[in-house]
């Protein structure tokens, strides 16, 4: 017998950090994937027109579907939801299309205005706005 394990000369500690290590970066693993996974899905109400199939993790295949079918995809959309936004996958990432109905709402938005904001960027101290 041993002055520092247990009887049978088994380590005292039931789950090593040997053992714990693996495990964790097994869980971190699994974490970061299903967040990429999951990204943007969860968080609006949005339909979604051409979302990634099941074990999917990247965006390319529903990309290049939408670059080749945008028109119909969308036709098809508007068509049946005359009023209703949709999102779509597109070759610039993941973007929210809104209906013609409010072109002339979003164009007379003080908040939304081009002109105004690069004002404010660009704005040079020497240079009165």
């Amino acid at each position: 017998m041993t002055g520092t394990g247990s009887l049978l000369g088994l380590s005292a500690d039931p789950f090593p950090a040997s053992y714990l290590y693996p495990a964790a970066g097994l869980a971190v693993f699994s974490f970061i994937i299903l967040s990429f996974y999951f990204r943007g899905s969860l968080s609006t109400t949005i339909p979604h027109l051409n979302p990634r199939k099941a074990f999917e993790f990247t965006d390319t295949p529903a990309k290049a579907h939408f670059v080749v079918n945008a028109r119909p995809i969308l036709e098809a959309w508007f068509r049946e939801n005359p009023g209703t936004a949709a999102r779509v996958i597109g070759d610039a990432g993941e973007v929210t299309v809104l209906p013609a109905s409010l072109v002339n709402e979003m164009r007379n938005d003080p908040r939304l205005s081009f002109s105004q904001w690069i004002t404010k960027v660009c704005a040079v101290p020497w240079v009165p706005s």
